[in-house]
Formats: structure tokens, C-alpha cells, sequence
């Protein structure tokens, strides 16, 4: 999930491409803004509707029976986290074009500080999942995995809480700290291209989310999926030699879980490299395009966990036929 003001930067690679097309004498520069706005909006629109989704479903199901899963329960947070994060990356494109000046920048510093505590929560929610199949899967006699499958369902939740904590302390910690260079460096300042920088959001900060919100998580990741192939290519082994080891259905159950949570490592690196790369380039061509892949990344999460759990795939099957019909 993106960890800083993805706005700020979007923003300003459009207006700084958008200028030396222009200077150059080029009649691309508008094509590419508009074909970044466009696909920009359908990454938003799918995204927010593939974690309602996920969150709807999840909590129907759970009005049903009266009981969530602790897989269902980091989905849910997942998907209200990514829906969090979609929304308030549209509030405030509209409100820093639609209400300029000082209390427009205010609301815009809010709502990015909101963005920050949705990206970087949905970011170790992810994490979260990593170490929940992880600790399913992975059959190491050390004591603190036997620990944590005897009570995986109940250290869950707690998790989740701690991060929810962990990362507003940081989007608050943030706001102050941005808060007071605002008001001590001033609101905006115009530059010769014409375009509106926000000397309020530093790149200090930027470096910070990235190491807290994408940095660790991906470690997690790493070294979770290390553990899941590992114990699953001695599984496999077993299995060839005719020992005991998982039964063939458990077995293919784990490997969709290995492929699912290879592909979300796959998408977690790619957003990690163009989310930390923007900030020692100055080409705004480039800048643009990583923007682009920042705004995919949530929906590409989105559909993928939807696609790799087995009754959120078969929910959502069921729903399109019924429309077709």
C-alpha cells in the first residue's frame, strides 16, 4: 500500500510532463494526462469494488453463522483497509482541485495522513496473512511455531489491533511533524513552472513510511513464503519417498495458498520498487508511470486474494451469473 502522499506525487509528475511536453512543443504531453487519468479511475473503481466486496461478503456470511474465520477476519481488515486507502485518495484529488488556498491544503494534509494510516495498516495486514499461512503450514517442531498453532485464532485479532495502533501513532506522528513545518515554512510555494508544491510533506517522511509500511512488511513476506516452500518441497518429498506427511488434498490446498501468497509477494515487490525509485528520479515521465503502478496496486492485492480464496471466488461467480441471467 502506498506509504506517502501519493497525490503530491501523482500531481506533480502530471504537471511537470504536461509542462516540458508543452515547452518542448510536443502534443503528447495531454494524451499521456489523460490517458493516466483514465486508467487511473478504473484502477479506483475496481479497487474499491473488489474490497467492498470482500468485506460485504465476509460479513454476510458471518450474519449467517455468527462466526468468522481468523483467514475471513484479516480479509475483512484487508479489504476495509484497501477501501479506506481507494477513498481517501479520491476525497483529496477532489479537494486539492476543486477547493484551493489554506483550508483546502489543510483537508488535504488530513485526508493524506488518513491515506498513510489505510496504506501502511492494509501493508502489515498483509503481512498479518503471510504469517497466518505460514504458521498453517509450515510444520517445524520449534516451540514458538507449536505455540502459535495451538493459538494462531486468538494471537490473530491481537495483531491486527497492534497494527491498527501501531500505524495511527504513526500517521499522528506524522501529521504533527508535518503539521509544524506547514506552519513554519508556509503553505505552498510557486515555483517557475507554475506548479504548486506542498513543502509540508518532507522527504524524510517519505524514506519513513516506505522502511515502516512496505520495507518490514515485505521482509515478512519473504521470510514466510521461504518457510511455506521449504516445508512444502520436504512435504513433497515425503510423499515420494511414501512416508507421512500431509494427506494429497491438504497437500493441493497448501500449494493454492503458496501460489496466492507467492503472487501477492510478487505484486508486494514490484510496489515497493516503484514506490521507493520516484524518489531519487526527477523525470516526470518516469514518475508518472510509477504513479500509475502505485494507483494498480491495491486492485491488483484485491483481485488476487479474491481469486486465490476458494469461497470468495465462488461468491463472486455465483453473483456475476446471477446478473448475466
Amino acid at each position: 500500500m502506498i506509504v506517502k502522499d501519493i497525490f503530491r506525487e501523482t500531481s506533480t509528475a502530471v504537471c511537470e510532463f504536461t509542462y516540458k511536453s508543452a515547452k518542448r512543443g510536443e502534443k503528447m504531453g495531454h494524451s499521456y494526462v489523460v490517458e493516466y487519468l483514465t486508467i487511473t479511475l478504473v484502477f479506483e473503481v475496481v479497487g474499491i469494488l473488489t474490497s467492498v466486496f470482500t468485506v460485504a461478503f465476509n460479513l454476510l456470511d458471518w450474519a449467517k453463522v455468527r462466526m468468522l474465520s481468523t483467514c475471513d477476519l484479516i480479509l475483512v481488515a484487508q479489504g476495509f483497509a484497501s477501501a479506506c486507502y481507494q477513498c481517501t485518495t479520491d476525497g483529496q484529488s477532489y479537494i486539492s482541485s476543486t477547493w484551493p488556498g489554506v483550508h483546502g491544503m489543510n483537508v488535504s494534509l488530513v485526508l493524506a495522513q488518513l491515506q498513510i494510516w489505510s496504506g501502511t495498516s492494509g501493508s502489515w495486514f498483509t503481512a498479518c496473512l503471510y504469517v497466518f499461512y505460514c504458521v498453517k503450514i509450515v510444520d517445524f517442531n520449534h516451540h514458538i511455531f507449536v505455540w502459535l498453532k495451538l493459538r494462531i485464532s486468538k494471537v490473530v485479532p491481537f495483531l491486527l489491533l497492534g497494527f491498527l495502533a501501531g500505524t495511527l501513532a504513526l500517521s499522528i506522528t506524522s501529521y504533527l511533524g508535518s503539521n509544524e513545518e506547514y506552519l513554519n515554512n508556509g503553505t505552498t510555494n510557486h515555483t517557475d513552472k507554475g506548479t504548486i508544491t506542498n513543502s509540508a510533506v518532507n522527504l524524510k517522511y517519505s524514506y519513513l513510511y516506505a522502511a515502516i509500511g512496505v520495507f518490514l512488511p515485505l521482509v515478512i513476506g519473504i521470510v514466510s513464503m521461504t518457510f511455506i516452500l521449504t516445508s512444502l518441497y520436504r512435504h513433497t518429498k515425503r510423499m515420494k519417498e511414501n512416508a507421512s506427511g500431509f494427506s494429497q488434498p491438504q497437500l493441493n490446498c497448501h500449494y493454492g495458498a503458496a501460489r496466492m501468497l507467492g503472487s501477492l509477494l510478487f505484486i508486494n515487490i514490484l510496489f515497493f520498487i516503484s514506490d521507493v525509485f520516484p524518489l531519487s528520479t526527477q523525470d516526470p515521465f518516469l514518475r508518472l508511470i510509477f504513479a500509475v503502478s502505485n494507483n494498480a496496486f491495491v486492485t491488483a492485492q484485491s483481485i488476487t486474494l479474491i481469486l486465490g480464496n476458494t469461497k470468495l471466488r465462488q461468491g463472486l461467480w455465483k453473483m456475476l451469473t446471477s446478473w448475466r441471467k
